[in-house]
């Protein structure tokens, strides 16, 4: 079974399932800060692919765990 990864910029919408309980929550939030730590070690060329600039991913790997996207709170 193979899966496939989906990019999006920083500042498009991400639509992800709404926390339906404690748990749930915690574990979206471990994901995020592992999806912003990936981003923190992306190189140039890496940065440039997606789209973004270094100063856009460190801004965004330097969010907290619990600073969410907006999305996931409506």
């Amino acid at each position: 079974m193979y899966t496939t990864a989906t990019y999006t910029a920083i500042n498009a919408p991400v639509a992800a399932p709404k926390a339906t309980g404690f748990f749930t929550l915690i574990s979206q939030m471990i994901a995020l800060h592992k999806q912003r730590k990936a981003l923190a070690d992306m190189d140039d060329a890496q940065l440039h692919d997606l789209g973004l600039s270094f100063a856009e991913a460190q801004a965004e790997a330097a969010r907290p765990a619990w600073d969410v996207p907006a999305t996931w709170t409506h």
